[in-house]
């Protein structure tokens, strides 16, 4: 049986009260074609600007197992909150990016941020795919920022080139096997994937649907908790805090630093051959 991605894609920029980084489906199409390699159904949660273009992505690769879902991110229940936290903060005011405050300060958009359980468990109860293992993914993750070309890291916002994906690239870490070596290699139900020092990070995580749904409704409640505690949390600090009260039983995959250690290709910053990368996770 497939497993199942989640993922969401919008269009919010740092000037809004929502925030983000003001990405369009066009800025992520490179990377994101990685994700139809994965042999896995794909969930997309997203909103009327963008829709379209996704859904022709999928038939221009004529990808038939995928469903869009439109979804106003305002939906949250608590959205309401992270405005007046936005505005408790100084980041926003009532029409949008507080003036004299940089963008970098609201490049985050914690309405999707907080939102990814909850789209798991959406596609979940509603059977969106039958699946017996379901899991999160960032449309951008296997951007070459973090992921060497030579790995299938593929600049944001650049055209699609069929050789640098697999089959062609056969280095290309974006294979059907993908999902199930890191299912092997953590050995449990789960995949959380972290810094040495306990951080998780939100870019990919899930496994099986009755864990999930489990995560699910400790993450609703602890966000809940926090927010109204007046920390404008985002989902890797909930996450982080969660597998170190609940979920250490399931492990998590750690890695030293983001950067690569592939000095030929591009975004190499000088780590040296023997860094624990994060790349290597997937090797």
């Amino acid at each position: 049986m497939k497993h199942t991605l989640v993922t969401a894609i919008y269009y919010t920029t740092p000037q809004s009260r929502m925030g983000g980084r003001g990405y369009t489906f066009e800025f992520y199409k490179a990377p994101f074609r990685n994700i139809l390699n994965l042999g896995c159904n794909i969930v997309v949660y997203s909103h009327g600007s963008e829709i379209i273009k996704i859904e022709n992505f999928f038939k221009q690769y004529s990808f038939n197992d995928y469903k869009i879902i439109d979804y106003d991110l305002n939906s949250y229940p608590h959205s309401d909150k992270i405005y007046e936290l936005k505005e408790i903060n100084g980041i926003i005011n009532e029409r949008g990016l507080a003036v004299g405050t940089s963008p970098i300060q609201n490049d985050r958009c914690h309405h999707l941020c907080l939102s990814k359980l909850y789209f798991l468990n959406d596609t979940i109860e509603n059977q969106h795919f039958t699946s017996e293992k379901y899991f999160w993914i960032d449309a951008g993750l296997f951007h070459h920022g973090i992921f060497p070309e030579t790995h299938g890291g593929i600049e944001k916002f650049v055209s699609v080139v069929e050789e640098k994906y697999w089959p062609h690239n056969e280095n290309n870490i974006c294979t059907p096997e993908m999902i199930d070596k890191l299912l092997i290699k953590n050995n449990s139900e789960m995949i959380f994937l972290g810094m040495e020092n306990g951080w998780i990070v939100g870019g990919l995580f899930g496994g099986s649907k009755n864990v999930v749904k489990e995560l699910y409704v400790d993450f609703q409640e602890l966000s809940t908790t926090m927010l109204y505690e007046n920390d404008l949390t985002l989902e890797e600090k909930v996450l982080s805090k969660l597998v170190d009260m609940k979920y250490k039983k399931y492990n998590y995959i750690s890695f030293g630093i983001w950067h690569h250690d592939v000095p030929t290709v591009p975004n190499y910053f000088g780590a040296p051959p023997t860094a624990k990368s994060f790349y290597k996770i997937f090797i």
